[in-house]
């Protein structure tokens, strides 16, 4: 990072410039066909069921006014689940939209498999089927990019991701 950046010195808040600029962006389907690709170690019945849940048009895309910043999913027994993002089309939102997704089909799956009463979960194992799926789609983006560069982009934001998650 200092060598990048060609800093005499690194400091913390030398952690936060990015190493390589991306201008490359992920509209919505775009996005939705890049997660599908990325979960193709998963198998073909996982592959089936998320295209299911993406034609389902239970999510809510864009940011809106007066909508939660972030994004989430929320499961109602029975219904497929609700994802709620704010894609920007950047590579962020692309994470974020895989990410979500890991969320969802882990509660189309708990809800396959289980009655009501036992078919929630706790959040340690609802973030293992969500960063997973952001680990499959690091692993594809990895495998298709177009330049260097990108990998790099790639490999720092996955970097960054980890680092924010252990220490904000």
């Amino acid at each position: 990072r200092q060598r990048m950046l060609k800093l005499p010195d690194l400091h913390y808040y030398d952690i936060y410039p990015d190493l390589v600029k991306s201008e490359r962006r992920y509209p919505l389907e775009e996005s939705s066909a890049l997660t599908l690709a990325a979960m193709k170690p998963l198998g073909d019945e996982y592959q089936s069921q998320l295209k299911l849940a993406l034609s389902a048009r239970t999510m809510h895309v864009r940011p809106q006014p007066g909508k939660s910043s972030g994004a989430y999913q929320t499961g109602v027994y029975g219904l497929m689940p609700y994802v709620f993002l704010n894609h920007t089309d950047n590579f962020e939102s692309l994470v974020t939209f895989a990410h979500e997704w890991g969320h969802g089909m882990h509660t189309i799956l708990a809800q396959r498999a289980q009655p009501f009463e036992t078919s929630g979960y706790p959040l340690f194992l609802a973030e293992i089927a969500s960063t997973t799926n952001e680990v499959l789609l690091t692993d594809h983006m990895l495998k298709v990019a177009r330049t260097p560069e990108e990998k790099v982009f790639v490999l720092t934001h996955v970097l960054e991701r980890l680092r924010a998650s252990y220490f904000r």
